[in-house]
């Protein structure tokens, strides 16, 4: 940002000066300063972009290690309303079933 200003104060100047041929050359130093500054900037973006990626993916992971005691924590609640909330311990034991599907699934793509 400051090498930006100085050569278009130095642009202006030249200009004012009726220096063309100064004046374009600082006027094109300028363009090249503001391309590398958005091509840092893009690149800063996009590095944070894939540092937020690798986090979302690291609590997916550690969601995923919490797949197997929900899944015996939902057998045993299964278990415990069969008796007087058959539905209720139906859709329980099809989610506990559900998650040992995905961790199955997830275990066979690490091997």
């Amino acid at each position: 940002e400051n090498k930006y200003k100085s050569l278009f104060h130095k642009c202006v100047q030249a200009q004012g000066n009726k220096h063309s041929a100064a004046a374009i050359l600082f006027a094109n130093e300028c363009t090249k300063v503001r391309k590398m500054a958005k091509a840092i900037m893009v690149s800063q973006l996009t590095l944070e972009r894939l540092v937020f990626n690798l986090d979302t993916i690291h609590d997916y992971w550690d969601a995923i290690a919490e797949f197997k005691p929900m899944r015996s924590t939902l057998q045993v609640l299964s278990g415990r309303l069969a008796d007087f909330l058959p539905e209720t311990a139906y859709q329980l034991k099809q989610l506990g079933e559900t998650l040992a599907s995905i961790s199955d699934e997830l275990d066979n793509r690490q091997d």
